[in-house]
């Protein structure tokens, strides 16, 4: 979700709202624990668009590198948001993510707190809170060539979210990610005027994992 607004130019506000539905399978794996999965993206306003993306992925869920087949790119890759040890309860650490906008990729540094656990054995779900901030230079990179050819500049985005993860499973629940990002506006003459962008990624997970080899 997408929202845009300028006191100089209220032509170019508005809000937009993009869902789309992905699957990815496990090609395969390796004794380090890194795997290669081949994933495809289909969009709901849309029946013809179909992203395909092949990458690697890291023990603890880091995505190494990405293969662009067809379509575009995530807007967001390669948080990692797990550790290769154990953590408890408070406990806070860094991670960055890796976006594409419309011009230049860019990365988001954040901090991820393992807020709390609740529930016991299967049903256990880990709460962790995400915190960043994004500088003017990686704001304007995230806008694009689009953006800045319309006099748009960044100044700083906060940035929050939260994530629910399913412990036994070892899979995400959900997902949010909020950018609150100040903006100004370059015109023909005087000082820039100001601008606010909000985005926000929702992620659920709807399915269950399908086994390679199901049992008898």
């Amino acid at each position: 979700m997408q929202g845009f607004n300028a006191e100089g130019r209220p032509d170019l506000g508005g809000q937009s709202l993009t869902v789309s539905r992905s699957e990815a399978r496990v090609l395969e794996t390796d004794a380090n624990g890194t795997a290669i999965l081949d994933e495809t993206t289909s969009y709901e306003t849309d029946d013809e668009r179909r992203d395909h993306r092949r990458f690697r992925t890291a023990r603890t869920g880091r995505i190494l590198w990405v293969d662009i087949i067809s379509g575009e790119p995530s807007a967001l890759q390669g948080g990692a948001l797990f550790l290769e040890k154990p953590v408890r309860a408070g406990e806070s650490w860094s991670t960055r993510m890796k976006g594409w906008g419309g011009g230049p990729s860019y990365t988001i540094d954040m901090t991820v707190k393992l807020d709390s656990i609740i529930g016991t054995g299967y049903d256990a779900r880990a709460m962790l809170q995400l915190s960043g901030r994004m500088d003017a230079a990686t704001v304007t990179a995230m806008l694009g060539s689009a953006g800045i050819a319309q006099g748009i500049r960044g100044k700083e985005c906060r940035v929050s979210g939260e994530v629910v993860f399913r412990v036994e499973a070892g899979k995400e629940s959900s997902s949010r990610l909020d950018l609150d990002c100040d903006l100004e506006m370059l015109g023909d003459s005087g000082p820039p005027t100001p601008g606010a962008l909000h985005i926000a990624y929702e992620t659920i997970d709807d399915g269950r994992s399908t086994p390679a080899n199901p049992a008898p």
